[in-house]
């Protein structure tokens, strides 16, 4: 057999050998554990595939099995962890003592993980982080900001963990079902969901109301109308993620509900300028305001505005060349229809 053959068929079988090695390990070191299970990968599977039926990251599957890409094969045996990892690159001075503190996990935990012979770590090693906590299932109406609080709260989590420790790449878009890891949390939470959206999304009933009650549901809305004018521009009408509305130079925007102005200035991206912009956070109902091809600005960013406060001069619409106001909604930053949410 040529000597570089023979060399090539060497380091395949130690390839083969020490991914057999590695993952004997695992299933060594969670033989009856809840944090691991073991699968078979089946026809069809793939990691992103794994990762919708587990709820747990593809690249923490990856990490835990030492897979040197992304391809697995059926027949091929895996472990599924049910502890959410993250990876870390060991720093000067670092300890496995050191990373105990740091990330709240017992450097046993960490040692064992990452297959160490002793308790060295050297400056640029790569460590496995296997991250303490609960999973919470997301249900309907919860969104990230909810559920922040809720756990941050009880065990000081913030927002920024919750997105690194999942990985998420639209972190206002959750979906009812998903999984989410709530680092350091000891139990599973109930969400409080606001009672205004409760209210809101309940269904009417079709028996006719009493007559003595039309005074109790007349309540004052939620949102007014940012401008009073005629609707020229409907959504969903070639893409148009919200309204627009007709005024006449000088008219004033006002806020559509109270709320927290989160962006105010002049907003151009490729190939559109959309004039002076006012974006008015409503956090409690998880919406978002948007005001645009303003003359001007009359708010700054991080005030705190009341439902009729004015916030910009009308300008004039770039697609239209009328004066108007662009107006949308948007939900867990979804636009939705202006037209549910205004009286």
């Amino acid at each position: 057999m040529p000597k570089g053959v023979d060399q090539e068929g060497k380091i395949y079988r130690v390839t083969i050998f020490m991914s057999v090695l590695a993952a004997a390990f695992f299933l060594i070191s969670f033989p009856q554990s809840s944090s691991a299970r073991n699968y078979i990968v089946r026809k069809g599977d793939y990691l992103v595939k794994l990762e919708k039926r587990f709820g747990v990251p593809w690249q923490d599957i990856k990490k835990v099995n030492a897979l040197a890409g992304t391809t697995i094969y059926p027949g091929q045996k895996l472990i599924i962890p049910e502890l959410a990892v993250r990876s870390y690159v060991v720093r000067k001075g670092d300890s496995l003592i050191d990373l105990e503190k740091r990330f709240g996990v017992p450097w046993r935990e960490i040692k064992k993980i990452n297959a160490l012979a002793g308790t060295t770590i050297y400056p640029g090693q790569k460590l496995i982080i296997p991250l303490q906590g609960v999973w919470h299932v997301v249900k309907e109406r919860q969104w990230l900001l909810l559920i922040v609080r809720t756990y941050g709260k009880a065990y000081g989590v913030s927002k920024e963990e919750i997105i690194e420790a999942n990985r998420l790449k639209d972190p206002d878009n959750l979906v009812p079902g998903q999984k989410l890891f709530i680092p350091r949390a000891k139990r599973a939470l109930e969400i409080k969901i606001p009672p205004q959206i409760l209210t809101r999304d309940v269904t009417p009933s079709t028996s006719p109301a009493p007559r003595e009650k039309p005074k109790v549901e007349k309540k004052q809305p939620l949102f007014e109308w940012p401008l009073k004018g005629e609707v020229i521009g409907y959504f969903g009408e070639e893409g148009n993620q919200g309204i627009d509305i007709a005024g006449s130079s000088g008219e004033t925007v006002v806020a559509a509900a109270d709320g927290k102005v989160s962006y105010t200035g002049h907003l151009i991206v490729p190939g559109k300028n959309y004039g002076y912009t006012v974006f008015i956070n409503h956090e409690e109902e998880g919406l978002l305001t948007c005001y645009f091809y303003n003359a001007g600005n009359l708010v700054e960013k991080g005030q705190k505005v009341k439902k009729g406060d004015p916030i910009a001069k009308l300008g004039i619409m770039e697609d239209s060349g009328r004066f108007g106001l662009h107006f949308e909604i948007r939900k867990m930053s979804k636009p939705v229809n202006p037209l549910d949410y205004l009286p």
